[in-house]
């Protein structure tokens, strides 16, 4: 997942949506740091939610694993991320769709 900000965030949550063709390769919540932020990764049976205390201005990237668990095709939500203490500060991300075998 890349994220791009104009300016610096703070009290950040993301929620990205996973297809129903995929699970996650590591089940573990916990904290996480990676390319010069750090955040807590929480994993759901619907998606993975990420909480940051901040989020640098430009780009960032939060990565992890998948794995196929059925072949076919699939979409997932948009990944959604909001500053929890000033809700109006809100972006989506695109639909994905996805073609398994």
């Amino acid at each position: 997942m890349t994220i791009e900000t104009a300016s610096r965030l703070t009290f950040v949550h993301i929620s990205d949506p996973r297809a129903a063709a995929f699970e996650p390769a590591d089940n573990i919540s916990g904290y996480q740091y990676s390319n010069g932020f750090g955040y807590y990764k929480s994993v759901r049976d619907t998606g993975l939610d990420t909480f940051a205390e901040s989020l640098p201005r430009g780009i960032s990237e939060v990565d992890y694993e998948l794995v196929v668990a059925m072949s076919g095709q699939f979409t997932s939500g948009p990944t959604k991320l909001q500053c929890m203490y000033n809700p109006s500060a809100v972006a989506y991300g695109v639909v994905q769709k996805f073609i398994t075998n």
